[in-house]
């Protein structure tokens, strides 16, 4: 059967080459219909043969190469839903359809597109991107060298390539006031997070397996997401898993699955493609539960163990003298995996669980696993997506900065206002939360504490920073919420 290389995008449905008029079929009535979607634009047939992947772009106008822009975002869209949404309405996978030719195909055009959207980019942007003559390599800022041929690279490579389009779109919305318009995409600080996370997993040294036909292009939140908490464990002094492997799965393959130290494969970790992002930091829960197995696993290691976790629980029990359903039903293995994930992943959602738990021993359990995994990372604390929570440091403070208040307190979070500088409390006053934003009115002034400890405050306002501007938080009576503050919940800094 003839081999055709050809990416078609007719109504936003893609049509990719294959070895077999049954599975182009396939491809042709499970791919998604983006046709309504905003943004994305029909065009005849768009060759994307290596060999000439340069002439597309070759005498093309500014409008012509943001259509081209347009078709690179779908065609990448409609890969990952291929490989990554594989299920039909009757429950059976493309995966047990395409033969191992036609995933080798599909891969190829996947390199293809990226090599194309890296093209488009270099034309924008020559100072951050530069793809090689032979198509091999993309170089990111000078200094990223991506090799194409690598299933982990190309997916980094389509995530980098995702970025420089949403920065463009980012700045575009900062520059023109289009908050309406971008509102959903995420800010340059955003980016540039991501793009430190993208660089880190490209020269890490952590054994990623993408086997074919379970991803032709990793999804970036993946990426992200795993980059983040591999780092963590790096920080932490926690090893890696042995293997971290992609593959496509069975019907009956769960998300994930984590290959014990009593197994044959220990230490290992194998994600589906049937699953979503958070996969990765539960699975790798799982692996440092056990990694005090390892060859020279450190004392935090074995004091934060499965057994650990499971000895905290069955104290607790104890404690309340009880078999509430609380600790009694819960699977610890799990558990473990599960909590280990959200105080990472969703740090936010933790807290606000232990704030308003319904039952005292559902409060102590969650107080005491947040407190185990906090040891676990050394007293580091996560936001959503593995943000991690800071505190202002090594920044001169000056009146108009516009920073974020960090109070990760699980027992009396909420930090009032003060009417003059000092730590006296008035209830009449606002009070200011997690993640509030502030702006710098004037200060410091400074008081000794009972402690005999130097307290600097600052008089603040409250309010919200949206794309380049403050909009200031008003009361019931439609006054400014003004108030002093103790630097110490001074987190971020937003706005200089």
């Amino acid at each position: 059967m003839k081999k055709e290389t050809l990416i078609n995008i007719t109504g936003g449905v893609l049509l990719v080459g294959a070895t077999a008029i049954g599975a182009r079929q396939i491809l042709r009535e499970r791919a998604p219909n983006d046709s309504e979607s905003p943004g994305v634009k029909q065009t005849t047939d768009l060759n994307l043969e290596s060999s000439n992947l340069k002439e597309i772009l070759t005498g093309k106008s500014q409008d012509e190469i943001e259509t081209l822009k347009s078709n690179y975002f779908a065609i990448a869209q409609n890969f990952q839903n291929l490989y990554g949404q594989r299920i039909s309405v009757e429950g059976d996978r493309i995966g047990s359809i395409l033969d191992s030719d036609v995933e080798s195909e599909l891969n190829k055009e996947a390199k293809n597109n990226v090599v194309l959207g890296a093209l488009i980019s270099e034309r924008f942007f020559p100072d951050k991107v530069r793809v090689s003559d032979d198509y091999n390599t993309v170089t990111f800022e000078e200094n990223t060298v991506l090799d194409l041929n690598n299933p982990l690279n190309l997916s980094i490579t389509a995530a980098f390539i995702e970025n420089i389009f949403l920065f463009e779109q980012s700045l575009s919305g900062l520059n023109n006031g289009e908050i309406v318009v971008f509102y959903a995409l995420p800010t340059p600080e955003e980016i540039d997070r991501e793009n430190r996370d993208l660089k880190w997993l490209a020269n890490a040294d952590v054994n990623i397996v993408i086997e074919l036909g379970s991803f032709a292009i990793l999804p970036k939140d993946h990426l992200v997401k795993m980059s983040r908490i591999l780092q963590e464990l790096e920080v932490n002094k926690i090893p890696f898993p042995k293997e971290i492997k992609f593959k496509n799965p069975s019907p009956e393959d769960p998300g994930g699955s984590y290959y014990n130290s009593k197994t044959d494969r220990p230490f290992s970790i194998v994600i589906y493609n049937s699953t979503d992002s958070d996969t990765e930091a539960h699975e790798i829960g799982h692996f440092v539960s056990d990694a005090h197995n390892m060859d020279q696993a450190s004392d935090n290691l074995t004091a934060h163990s499965q057994d650990a976790f499971t000895q905290m629980i069955d104290g607790i029990k104890e404690k309340f003298n009880t078999t509430d359903s609380v600790t009694e039903t819960v699977d610890l293995v799990e558990e473990y995996a599960n909590k280990f994930r959200m105080y990472f992943q969703d740090g936010d959602t933790f807290r606000y669980l232990i704030l308003n738990a319904q039952s005292d021993i559902e409060k102590e359990v969650l107080l005491q696993e947040y407190r185990f995994f906090k040891e676990l990372f050394n007293n580091r604390e996560f936001r959503a997506d593995g943000v991690l929570v800071k505190k202002l440091e090594d920044v001169e403070i000056k009146a108009g900065n516009i920073i974020e208040i960090t109070d990760t307190d699980t027992e009396r979070p909420g930090i009032f206002l003060r009417p003059s500088p000092t730590l006296g409390i008035d209830a009449s006053y606002p009070v200011a939360w997690d993640e509030d934003e502030v702006k710098i009115l004037e200060g410091p002034q400074y008081f000794t504490d009972t402690d005999g400890r130097t307290v600097e405050m600052w008089r603040v306002r409250l309010g919200n920073y949206f794309y380049d501007k403050f909009y200031e938080s008003k009361n019931e009576n439609g006054g400014l919420i003004d108030g002093w503050m103790s630097s110490e919940w001074f987190g971020r800094l937003v706005s200089n």
